[in-house]
C-alpha cells in the first residue's frame, strides 16, 4: 500500500546544459513525467546556483557569490518547507555543495562523495596522503596503521589502492577504473532508502559532466574518438579562451566527451530510478535538473568554455523534469526558473497539484567570476557582475562595467542566443532589489575566507578551481 508523503529525490546533474541533455539523456527524456522544456538557472556556477535553488532567491539576496562561498550562511527554504516527518539526506560529489563549504549543515544526514574512493565509510586515502607529515615509505605504514584502527580495514585499504592506482596511471593511457562518483552515489542512495521507512528527501549532485574530462571505464566509446591518454587538462583554460579559433580539434574532443559523460549519467540514473521504484513501498518522485550548464566554445557563447564570467544560454538553459509513476506524462513549454523550485518540492511533498511556476522574465545573476584560474589581464572585466532577464523571445544582459546587450532566442533551439546590434534599453524590472553596481560593491565587502584541507585543495585543483 502506498503511503501519503512520497519520497523525493532532487538530482542535480552538475554542468549539464539542455541541448546536450536532450541529445544524450535518452532514457531520462523518455521516462514518465512532467518536462519543463524552458527552465532557466538563476546563476551560472555552483555556489550561487545551489543557494538559489534551495532559497528561491537571487545571489544579491542570498549573499553567496565569488567573494562569499560559505554555504552554511543561506536560508534553505526548500528544506524548511518540507513537512516535519521528512528526513533530509544529501549525497554530493561537488565540493562546494558539501562539508568543505558548510553545505552539509542544512541536512539531517550527508555523505561527501570523495574522488578515487570506492567506500565512503572507509578511510579517505586521498585526504590522508595530502595531509600527513610522513614521507615514503613511512607514509604507507602509517596508512596501514590508521586503516586497521579505522574499523573498516578492508574498505580503507581498498580506498588506498584506488587512490594510488589513480596517481600512477595518470597519462599512461589506462582508462580510470572509477567514474567521478556516480556509481558510489547510486549504491549509497539505494542503501539510504533501504534503511529508512519514513518519507525521505534526498539531494544528489553528480559531477561526471563537470570538467576536467578524460576517459574512464563505462563510457560508450562509440560516442567519441578521443584517445585514452587525452584529458581536457592538456591545455590551460586561459590559453583556450584567448585563442579559441586555434583549438577546433580540442573543442570537438571536449564536446564529444562531455556528451558521452551525459550518456553515462543517463544510464546510471535511470537504473537507480528503476531500482528505487522496485524497492520502495512509498511513491518515489525524482526531480532531474542541473545547477547550471556549460559553455563549449561556440560562437554564440563568445567562444567561452566552462562556466566563468558568463550568463549565456548554454549556462542558463538547463533540463528540468519531474519523473514518477503517478504523474502525468506531459511537457510544459512556458519559461520557468529555479527560483520556484522550493514551491515545486513543497507541493510534491504534500501531494498538492503542482503550482503554476511560470517565470516569464526568469532573472539570473552573477556577482563576479566563478572560482577557478584568475586571468592575467582585464581582471575588472572578467570579475564584473552580470544580470539577465527575458522578455518574450528577447534576452537582455547588462553588467557592472556598463555593458548592455540584447539577444534573440528561440524555443526550438535550446542553448542558442543570437546577438542583436543596437540593443534596446533594458526593460525596467523590479526583480532585483539593488542596482547592479551597489550589489557588486556590497558583495566585494562581504569576502569570507574558508580554510580547507590539503585533500580538498587537491580536489579543487583537479576541477580547475585552483
Amino acid at each position: 500500500m502506498r503511503t501519503n508523503h512520497p519520497h523525493i529525490v532532487l538530482m542535480c546533474l552538475d554542468s549539464v546544459r539542455k541541448d546536450f541533455f536532450d541529445k544524450y539523456a535518452k532514457n531520462l527524456k523518455e521516462a514518465n513525467g512532467i518536462t519543463y522544456s524552458q527552465c532557466r538557472a538563476a546563476s551560472s556556477w555552483s555556489v550561487p546556483s545551489h543557494a538559489s535553488m534551495f532559497s528561491g532567491k537571487l545571489p544579491h539576496q542570498h549573499g553567496l557569490h565569488y567573494n562569499n562561498r560559505n554555504m552554511e550562511s543561506f536560508d534553505p527554504v526548500l528544506l524548511q518547507n518540507l513537512p516535519s516527518k521528512y528526513r533530509t539526506t544529501g549525497l554530493s560529489a561537488n565540493l562546494f555543495a558539501g562539508p568543505a563549504f558548510g553545505f552539509d549543515t542544512h541536512f539531517d544526514y550527508f555523505i561527501d562523495i570523495p574522488r578515487y574512493q570506492y567506500f565512503v565509510d572507509g578511510l579517505n586515502a586521498t585526504e590522508f596522503f595530502h595531509t600527513t607529515e610522513y614521507e615514503s615509505p613511512q607514509i604507507y605504514f602509517q596508512f596501514l596503521k590508521e586503516a586497521i584502527n579505522n574499523g573498516e580495514t578492508f574498505k580503507s585499504l581498498a580506498n588506498g589502492f584506488f587512490s594510488q592506482l589513480k596517481r600512477t596511471s595518470m597519462g599512461t593511457g589506462i582508462p580510470d577504473l572509477m567514474d567521478d562518483g556516480a556509481s558510489i552515489i547510486r549504491r549509497n542512495l539505494i542503501q539510504e532508502f533501504t534503511d529508512n521507512e519514513g518519507p525521505l528527501f534526498a539531494f544528489v549532485n553528480f559531477m561526471e559532466a563537470h570538467e576536467p574530462f578524460s576517459i574512464f571505464r563505462g563510457l560508450d566509446n562509440s560516442l567519441h574518438s578521443v584517445s585514452k591518454r587525452w584529458s581536457s587538462d592538456e591545455l590551460p583554460f586561459w590559453e583556450v579562451v584567448n585563442e579559441i579559433d586555434q583549438h577546433d580539434q580540442y573543442l570537438q574532443k571536449m564536446r564529444d566527451i562531455y556528451g558521452a559523460n551525459i550518456d553515462y549519467l543517463d544510464r546510471i540514473i535511470i537504473d537507480t530510478i528503476r531500482e528505487l521504484n522496485k524497492r520502495c513501498e512509498r511513491d518515489v518522485i525524482f526531480i532531474i535538473t542541473a545547477d547550471h550548464g556549460e559553455n563549449l566554445g561556440y560562437q554564440h557563447e563568445d567562444g567561452l568554455i566552462g562556466h566563468k564570467s558568463s550568463l549565456s544560454e548554454g549556462l542558463l538553459h538547463v533540463p528540468f523534469k519531474i519523473i514518477g509513476n503517478s504523474l502525468d506524462n506531459r511537457e510544459i513549454d512556458k519559461r520557468v526558473s529555479h527560483l520556484r523550485l522550493p514551491d515545486v518540492v513543497r507541493a510534491l511533498s504534500v501531494r498538492d497539484p503542482l503550482p503554476d511556476i511560470q517565470s516569464p522574465h526568469a532573472p539570473a545573476e552573477i556577482l563576479g567570476m566563478s572560482a577557478g584560474p584568475t586571468p592575467e589581464e582585464n581582471l575588472e572585466y572578467w570579475n564584473r557582475a552580470q544580470r539577465a532577464i527575458y522578455c518574450g523571445n528577447d534576452k537582455y544582459i547588462w553588467d557592472s562595467c556598463g555593458g548592455n546587450y540584447q539577444f534573440r532566442i528561440s524555443p526550438d533551439h535550446p542553448c542558442v542566443q543570437s546577438s542583436i546590434e543596437n540593443a534596446e534599453q533594458i526593460p525596467r524590472s523590479d526583480l532585483f532589489t539593488q542596482g547592479i553596481s551597489i550589489a557588486k560593491k556590497y558583495a566585494e565587502s562581504k569576502t569570507t575566507n574558508i580554510q580547507v584541507s590539503g585533500g580538498t585543495k587537491d580536489r579543487l585543483s583537479d576541477l580547475g578551481y585552483l
